[in-house]
């Protein structure tokens, strides 16, 4: 079985879950996308779980975008032969002319984006997920702080988000947590 996507070269989902094996197996075969299912039946045990996956995916899209904004402008600016450079000496003519290109507006607007998702991430970990949708729900938010999907920088940094990994202490333990709760109901987390 290939391991890697043809078109992207990235270890896909399906791959990474098999890996995991047992349970998660069946996981990968859900194709739903997750606020459908939530929609579709609003009286699902994980349904308030399941909105609040939506919501965070439309937040990360709106952050994802906002911090490519906010990299590129900076990256402009300070390629710009004017740029004063950084340093001690010239920290008031750097800020002004980074907020001059918009730079700073760009990461206010990123930074206040993110503290969102840093807002949100723990309401849907503290919910308990009660179908196996609602674990991959949580898993795929996981996935993304880790970079399960995404090869390795060719450039040697760490593949993921940082900004989400610097948040998700506990996330895998809650979604395992869940998910033993679903195969083994009645005995308990297992420690």
């Amino acid at each position: 079985m290939a391991t890697r996507d043809p078109i992207t070269s990235r270890t896909s989902r399906r791959e990474l879950l098999r890996r995991a094996g047992g349970a998660t197996v069946a996981l990968a075969a859900i194709s739903i996308p997750l606020a459908a299912a939530a929609a579709a039946a609003p009286d699902t045990p994980d349904a308030a779980l399941l909105a609040l996956v939506d919501r965070f995916w439309r937040e990360h899209r709106r952050y994802a975008a906002l911090k490519r904004r906010s990299e590129r402008l900076r990256e402009r600016a300070t390629s710009d032969p004017a740029f004063p450079g950084f340093g001690r000496n010239q920290e008031e003519r750097c800020d002004d002319f980074l907020r001059e290109r918009g730079v700073t507006a760009a990461w206010q607007a990123f930074n206040a984006a993110f503290e969102e998702l840093k807002e949100l991430t723990p309401a849907i970990f503290a919910l308990p997920a009660r179908t196996p949708a609602g674990v991959l729900a949580k898993l795929r938010i996981f996935g993304v702080a880790y970079g399960i999907d995404e090869p390795l920088d060719a450039r040697g940094g760490d593949p993921g988000d940082i900004d989400l990994y610097a948040i998700s202490e506990g996330w895998l333990a809650s979604a395992v947590h869940d998910l033993e709760a679903i195969v083994e109901p009645g005995e308990g987390a297992a420690g």
